[in-house]
């Protein structure tokens, strides 16, 4: 989907401290910490990273559970911590279904990067378009539910497009964003992301489903309701030729 190429930000070779915020699994920890093999590179996550990812690191790789919005101070729970001014890079993707409170985490962003530092945020919104470009999520009642539920939760369903904005109000300057197509049908209008439709049209759209029913709708619906729209979910996620969300690189 992106080439091979998930730094999009015009980053020096003499970078010193970058870190991958919500790093999970650690992969794109290890891929950025090979691609600046001078750099210390910590991954930062509220959960562990798996031991056997630990296992495969460079020498250059600290992982670190904890909180971002709280990684400039020092606790019991949290002995890692970062001041002002200490990183040139700031990686980040996907937190659209784990941040509460996105102007916080763009301010502090910004207050941890030196000047002249990057912030790079790949993030997605919680609508699905056509092959021409159409927007088709509008009419799926149980998306409407859950863009609501996720609003009430604190969280944006359109992180995506709202980064640019963000990035700015925090306080940083000379902002770009770039729009992918991230496929959940195969199309060979976007052969960039073949690869990612044929796993997400198998993989991650059942396990979409049964998130969204079990976890959000449950509690608004009747059980045959809940079922309805979990094959609603699976028929709608597969309804339109060239079917695909937006995955937005703002940096």
């Amino acid at each position: 989907m992106l080439g091979g190429q998930i730094i999009r930000a015009p980053l020096l070779r003499s970078v010193s401290t970058i870190v991958d915020v919500g790093c999970g699994t650690g992969s794109a920890t290890i891929t950025i910490a090979n691609q600046y093999p001078n750099a210390k590179v910590f991954g930062l996550d509220l959960s562990s990273v798996p031991e056997k990812t630990k296992a495969q690191a460079p020498s250059n790789v600290e992982f670190i559970k904890g909180n971002f919005l709280e990684i400039h101070k020092r606790s019991t729970e949290q002995d890692f911590s970062l001041k002002a001014g200490d990183i040139d890079f700031i990686y980040s993707r996907l937190l659209v279904f784990g941040i509460n409170d996105w102007p916080s985490y763009y301010r502090n962003a910004h207050s941890l990067l030196r000047s002249g530092g990057y912030l790079e945020q790949h993030e997605i919104d919680n609508a699905w378009f056509d092959g021409n470009m159409n927007l088709i999520s509008s009419e799926w009642e149980w998306n409407n539910i859950f863009r609501s539920e996720l609003s009430n939760a604190g969280l944006d369903p359109d992180s995506g497009t709202n980064a640019e904005r963000y990035m700015k109000e925090a306080g940083f300057v000379d902002v770009h964003r770039q729009p992918f197509i991230w496929s959940y049908l195969p199309d060979k209008r976007w052969p960039d992301s073949v690869k990612i439709g044929e796993y997400t049209h198998e993989v991650l759209r059942p396990y979409f489903a049964d998130v969204i029913v079990k976890n959000v709708l449950t509690k608004k619906v009747s059980d045959d309701k809940m079922k309805e729209y979990h094959e609603n979910i699976l028929t709608d996620l597969a309804s339109a030729e060239g079917i695909h969300f937006k995955y937005w690189v703002t940096y």
